[in-house]
């Protein structure tokens, strides 16, 4: 009955597809457990024998909330990512103030209330020049509630700027992160040198 269960319960979630397939087969998996133990969401990069074959796929299993929320605990600035393996990217680049959507367009009012509840007061996104206006547009949500905002000059993407430039590109985009403003679409990124 206890494996029964489970993969009722994981085929509720998704995770397990209706034909008993798993959905995240062949992909790098990014589970999403707090202090507790409870996976609140999971992000699976889908893997082939060249690499990469797509963009990540999200299941969410509770409300919304960042990758990595705990952070939130013990940070009042914090570096926003679009998906979880660009955080793991600036961890592993000694960024330790990272959380992470599963994509910028899954910013929710819960993410909003989380950040102001938690006395975020600084927010620095780390994206790519094509996820540029949805970053403007949460800005624009954070600085209504009195939290700065600064965005990291990201040469395409986080993966891609990474194994061009290595992990020292990423500490001076941080170091060097530009404020904008919200009210005032930028046109053009900086480049860190």
């Amino acid at each position: 009955l206890g494996d029964v269960y489970k993969r009722q319960t994981l085929q509720r979630l998704g995770v397990v597809l209706p034909s008993g397939h798993e959905r995240f087969r062949e992909s790098l998996v990014i589970p999403d457990i707090d202090e507790t133990g409870f996976c609140h969401q999971i992000a699976a990069l889908p893997l082939s024998q060249r690499g990469v074959t797509q963009d990540l796929d999200y299941v969410s299993l509770s409300d919304p909330r960042f990758f990595n929320e705990g952070v939130l605990s013990h940070a009042d600035s914090v570096i926003l990512c679009a998906d979880p393996l660009d955080s793991l990217i600036l961890r592993s680049a000694g960024l330790t103030n990272v959380i992470a959507l599963a994509g910028l367009r899954a910013f929710e009012l819960d993410h909003l209330y989380a950040l102001e509840a938690y006395g975020v007061n600084a927010v620095c996104f780390a994206v790519g020049q094509h996820q540029h206006y949805d970053a403007v547009l949460i800005a624009q949500a954070l600085e209504s509630i009195d939290i700065d905002c600064s965005c990291m000059a990201i040469d395409t993407n986080i993966r891609v700027s990474v194994n061009r430039y290595g992990h020292d590109y990423l500490r001076v985009a941080y170091q060097q992160a530009g404020s904008f403003s919200a009210n005032v679409m930028v046109s053009g990124w900086r480049n860190v040198e």
